[in-house]
């Protein structure tokens, strides 16, 4: 797993139609189920739901994964985030992606989480940086909660995130 923090990916055509095709399904389920945008994103309709499910699937595209094309709405299902995808060595992933270059890796504060690491992509659709990954410990912290306007979160800055060889060298617990 060789992959180094700012490597650039571009998805292939292939993706880029399975991206519009499952965000498209995602937004529209996303405002059946009256889930609303953040404020965060401020994107337009169907945007916030492109850039992450093409970030997501950028992500697999570099790792060689398989991207979690499921279409329920995540705040339906008690608050729970799930995994984006599962690296080969059995590590799971939840992938975060921002239009900002400088972004920070950022989730909500109310959502169960669930995996072992959080991956941090940015970029804008079809071009995409890989900036690291922060472990599920170490990001779920009361010492990483800010308010960026639109209530709390944990947030991490890009120069704390990691690539995977360093990650476990660090000797952080990944569940």
């Amino acid at each position: 797993m060789g992959i180094k923090i700012g490597t650039e990916i571009t998805l292939t055509e292939e993706r880029q139609e399975l991206s519009r095709q499952v965000a498209l399904e995602r937004y529209e389920n996303n405002r059946r189920h009256g889930t609303v945008q953040a404020e965060i994103h401020n994107m337009g309709d169907g945007a916030a739901e492109l850039e992450g499910c093409a970030g997501e699937i950028a992500f697999c595209q570099l790792f060689g994964t398989e991207p979690d094309l499921s279409i329920y709405t995540r705040s339906a299902e008690n608050g729970t985030d799930t995994s984006d995808t599962t690296l080969p060595c059995g590590l799971t992933v939840d992938i975060k992606t921002t239009k900002h270059m400088n972004g920070r890796l950022i989730t909500p504060i109310h959502k169960n989480i669930t995996g072992d690491l959080f991956a941090l992509m940015t970029g804008k659709f079809p071009n995409y940086i890989f900036r690291g990954f922060m472990s599920q410990e170490k990001l779920i912290d009361d010492g990483n909660i800010g308010d960026l306007g639109y209530g709390p979160t944990y947030i991490a800055n890009q120069a704390e995130l990691k690539d995977l060889e360093n990650i476990r060298n660090t000797g952080e617990t990944i569940s």
